[in-house]
């Protein structure tokens, strides 16, 4: 509201003065005078015509040929900056970046309307041109350095213990509408809401959780499932009350908690793997092994162990045993290829059907793959001690670690949402990376 008025204000008042901007006061001049054209761009921008002012540019190249028309915007723009008129500064920073002429003058153009934006919390539009800047600007550039300082303030958010998170050692990330619910290895469970900033922690002595060390989330509705080293409970929403599962599930560690088909899947660490039918669990996977995850195809479905391998099963045979001996800790599918994380042995790809002829990926930062995500075509790879792994489809292999602002080199879950990926780390909390397209990863 207080931008219309001041518009007005600052309309009504160079209309008055006679300094309004017209095409035509430029129209006299076979060679437009810089002097002139910046006069023309501030009483432009004052009255919102500097559409019009880029149009007749357009229009009359001739006019304008001894000028380089994106400098003249750029001086304009930062000087507005300088004198904190930043409303003024982004109009004529983001018109000058779409000007054709000097690539330097657009990338700091650019520069400026990110910096503005970001001031004002558009993370999305201040992404656009700091990434525009950086494709305009050589690595060499004297300021460079400064654009890619400012896109890592922009593209990461954070929570830690700097909002009461009481351990930065995440387990699981589970949207919510409003509410991000998270699970901690040894803090409990937190839901943090986005519009109030409210953080609120749910713990084995402050509200009925089965247990403090929580390792995975599941969300139905009203309900929400928590996967503890004590056990399997749950959460209603509308009663704000705890309630433990009975029978095997009542003490046994889960692992992983996930939907398939409409049904609750139970992973576990000694008793094997379950599945909710008609309100009870059923045991699927007679198997005193620890479950790590499984992966559902339409004919088949891959469980991986802790120390066992992967078995696999079509129609409920098993079929085949892969990789026996190895601790297996993600599977995914992707482009037609499943793809699997080890503890200490790297990742390893095999087509359905052809369980013996796998092979493994090279270029991954590291040989400890804890969880795997597929995001926009890209499989994204969480690890120990290496960060955040981009596996491209043509193969490349690009990393984020904390030098990029990663808060620890230690993921252990990727939850994606729509232009954000969320990462749940070791010892880091949540960091939240903001995407405009994965080729400026």
């Amino acid at each position: 509201m207080k931008k219309y008025f001041f518009q007005v204000f600052m309309g009504t008042l160079i209309v008055v003065s006679g300094w309004g901007f017209e095409p035509s006061q430029l129209a006299s001049f076979q060679r437009v005078p810089k002097e002139e054209l910046v006069k023309a761009i501030k009483s432009a921008v004052l009255v919102n015509r500097l559409s019009q002012l880029k149009d007749y540019i357009l229009k009359n190249p001739s006019q304008f040929v001894s000028l380089d028309i994106p400098s003249v915007y750029l001086e304009v723009a930062t000087n507005y900056y300088q004198t904190k008129n930043f409303y003024l500064s982004l109009m004529v920073a983001t018109e000058g970046y779409f000007m054709k002429g000097n690539a330097e003058a657009r990338a700091i153009c650019a520069y400026y309307a990110a910096r503005i934006l970001y001031q004002q919390n558009n993370r999305e539009s201040a992404l656009f041109y700091v990434n525009r800047a950086i494709e305009l600007l050589p690595q060499n550039h004297e300021f460079t350095l400064s654009v890619k300082r400012l896109k890592r303030q922009i593209r990461w958010e954070y929570i830690s213990r700097s909002e009461g998170m009481p351990d930065e050692s995440i387990s699981d990330i589970c949207f919510d509408g409003d509410d991000i619910w998270f699970s901690m290895w040894t803090g409990g469970i937190g839901r943090f809401s986005r519009s109030s900033l409210e953080l609120i922690i749910f713990s084995q002595k402050n509200s009925g959780l089965k247990s403090d060390h929580t390792r995975t989330l599941a969300l139905d509705g009203d309900t929400l499932w928590v996967g503890t080293y004590g056990g399997l409970c749950f959460y209603n929403k509308k009663s704000g009350k705890w309630q433990n599962v009975s029978g095997e599930l009542s003490s046994v560690p889960v692992k992983k908690l996930f939907f398939y088909e409409g049904e609750l899947y139970v992973a576990t660490l000694g008793k094997g793997l379950f599945v909710k039918d008609k309100g009870n669990f059923r045991k699927i996977f007679e198997t005193s092994v620890y479950v790590s995850d499984v992966l559902h195809g339409d004919r088949w479905m891959l469980i991986a162990t802790m120390d066992k391998g992967v078995y696999v099963f079509e129609k409920g045979k098993q079929v085949a045993h892969i990789l026996p001996g190895y601790t297996v800790k993600s599977l995914v599918l992707y482009r037609g290829m499943i793809y699997g994380g080890t503890h200490g042995n790297g990742m390893f790809v095999v087509k359905p059907g052809e369980w013996q002829n796998l092979s493994w990926v090279e270029g991954i930062s590291s040989p400890y793959v804890e969880t795997l995500q597929v995001y926009r075509d890209v499989l994204v790879i969480g690890t120990l001690g290496g960060g955040v792994n981009f596996l491209f489809p043509d193969k490349t292999v690009r990393v984020l670690t904390i030098l990029d602002g990663l808060s620890s080199n230690d993921v252990v879950r990727i939850r994606p949402e729509k232009n954000r990926l969320w990462f749940g780390t070791l010892s880091g909390g949540i960091a939240i990376l903001l995407v405009e397209n994965m080729e400026d990863i």
